[in-house]
């Protein structure tokens, strides 16, 4: 028995020793031990992870929390009662939904924030100066002198006079007419007895002026003092788009009146109007959001764009285009060369539709 509790209690103060010396060697070294660094170390790099991905959510969600603003902004939708007149017209469009306008930069402007998309947009800037470089050079090799000869864009605006002087026929009618028409219904049409036979009368001399002024008179303009391409098209966009002016503004007005939206006193006024008809856009409202001063830099800026996309447009048909249609007219016509003008022109016309669009839907 004595010996037995002796070397238990040899065992008990071995392990006291050992204990104590593990104690005092962390103490000695200042350090813990391997697996204590990898748990330190792995926390560390859990913290790290958490932290990026708090950052990632937050901009993921900020990003669209923006764009749910945005949205409802543009989609804001009123309630509204759905009259008879209005029946037919809602089956093919949501009942209540209404346009709302916004200031703000253009879609291409927020895209030339882009770097990538700045980069294309000096590639054509460079196109552009290649064209006028080696048009220049093949006149000076040619005729030398050094001449930029621009007679087919002369050619395609000519008749200016003709085309200055029917457009201000088109805008005038388009700007009084609709605006008297619209004012002599809104009056006449609460206090009439018969207010559907009345609108009737007066939209169909209305139709019938508008067919023979807007529909009729630019045809003949373009036949009778045969335009040129340039000039013709000129006529012909804006019969389009002074159509298209005064018919939203006729079926924005006059269904405000319908639904009584509107009292013969609030009709719309002429410069109301009139700033619509300049405006780019389609859909008539009193008024738009606008900035608070012109900024005649963009302005400039956007016509300086323009006048280099008409440059440009001439430029590829006096290089790419004409060239390959003179050669065919002194071929006999058949299928192959037919074809090889067509596929000879596709890439070209494929430009002049890309510069266009620019011209148009941006510069304009």
């Amino acid at each position: 028995m004595t010996s037995t509790e002796m070397s238990s209690k040899d065992t008990v103060r071995h392990r006291k020793d050992k204990c104590t010396e593990d104690q005092s060697c962390v103490k000695e070294n200042g350090s813990p031990p391997g697996h204590i660094k990898d748990l330190e170390k792995w926390k560390q790099q859990m913290e790290v992870v958490k932290a990026e991905l708090m950052e990632n959510m937050g901009n993921q969600m900020k990003h669209l929390l923006d764009k749910a603003v945005a949205d409802a902004l543009q989609l804001y939708t009123k309630k509204e009662e759905i009259s008879p007149l209005k029946k037919e017209h809602n089956r093919s469009q949501e009942s209540g939904r209404e346009k709302i306008f916004i200031q703000r930069a253009s879609l291409l402007d927020d895209l030339m924030e882009v770097e990538h998309f700045r980069t294309i947009y000096h590639m054509f800037v460079a196109a552009l100066c290649v064209f006028f470089i080696s048009t220049v050079a093949v006149n000076f090799i040619d005729q030398g002198r050094l001449v930029l000869e621009l007679d087919l864009l002369f050619y395609s605006f000519g008749q200016l006079g003709t085309v200055t002087w029917s457009w201000i026929f088109l805008f005038g009618f388009t700007l009084f007419v609709p605006y008297a028409t619209v004012h002599y219904w809104g009056s006449l049409y609460p206090k009439s007895k018969h207010p559907y036979l009345m609108s009737v009368c007066l939209a169909s001399i209305y139709g019938i002026c508008n067919i023979c002024a807007m529909g009729v008179f630019p045809i003949y303009i373009v036949l009778h003092y045969k335009l040129p391409p340039a000039s013709s098209f000129i006529v012909t966009l804006e019969q389009v788009r002074l159509l298209m002016k005064s018919h939203s503004f006729l079926r924005e007005t006059v269904e405000s009146v319908v639904q009584k939206k509107r009292n013969p006193e609030q009709l719309p006024k002429l410069s109301s109007y009139l700033y619509f008809l300049f405006c780019p856009c389609l859909i008539y409202r009193d008024s738009y959001p606008r900035t608070p001063y012109i900024r005649w830099s963009y302005v400039a800026k956007n016509f300086a764009q323009f006048l280099a996309c008409v440059f440009f447009i001439y430029f590829v048909l006096v290089t790419l285009c004409i060239p390959v249609f003179t050669n065919m007219s002194k071929e006999p016509l058949s299928m192959r060369t037919l074809v090889l003008s067509i596929f000879h022109s596709t890439l070209p016309g494929m430009f002049i539709l890309l510069i266009t669009f620019f011209a148009f839907l941006h510069c304009c």
